[in-house]
């Protein structure tokens, strides 16, 4: 009899949002948040969910992608499902509508002694899933001011003789 063992590799998806949204208004502590589903994993295998980083990209320029937040998560798989939830606080306040925010991150099988195999990655910086992006306000753009200015314009002729000598303006703004 010929049994055919499948063994899954493990996968990973992710959700990154700001407060739920894909988009964000700017501010100095804006909450980044990525939902990191695992998929495939065996029960009782110890992990580390590595390389966790969130990139920070202008213009998008990915190869100039500058990282904003790493780190590294040792768990033990309880079901061959799981979701980790990574959190973290950026100072967003500097940017404009052609800053993205990546998440990536890889996973690895790790035996008795913490020696780690590659089991599953996600680190494209293009993945629209991965990416959240700022919502920039408009301003309202300022009609200019046109004051009408109301002057009171006074003129006295010089006379001399019956002669027109000069003319003499003043100007008094009406209040």
């Amino acid at each position: 009899m010929i049994t055919n063992n499948l063994v899954k590799a493990p996968e990973i998806s992710t959700q990154a949002t700001v407060n739920g949204k894909d988009t964000f208004t700017p501010g100095k502590d804006t909450p980044m948040k990525d939902v990191a589903k695992l998929t495939g994993l065996e029960v009782g295998q110890k992990y580390r969910l590595k390389e966790i980083t969130l990139w920070r990209i202008q213009n998008g320029d990915i190869k100039n992608a500058t990282p904003v937040y790493q780190a590294d998560e040792d768990f033990v798989a309880k079901s061959e499902t799981m979701e980790k939830v990574i959190e973290t606080l950026v100072d967003t306040s500097k940017d404009d509508k052609n800053t993205s925010y990546v998440w990536t991150e890889k996973l690895a099988e790790l035996d008795e002694s913490d020696k780690e195999k590659e089991a599953a990655e996600h680190v494209d910086l293009t993945n629209k899933e991965q990416t959240v992006t700022p919502e920039i306000p408009e301003t309202p753009k300022e009609e200019p001011k046109i004051e009408t200015l109301h002057v009171l314009l006074q003129t006295n002729l010089c006379r001399m003789n019956n002669k027109v000598l000069g003319l003499r303006i003043s100007l008094k703004k009406e209040s």
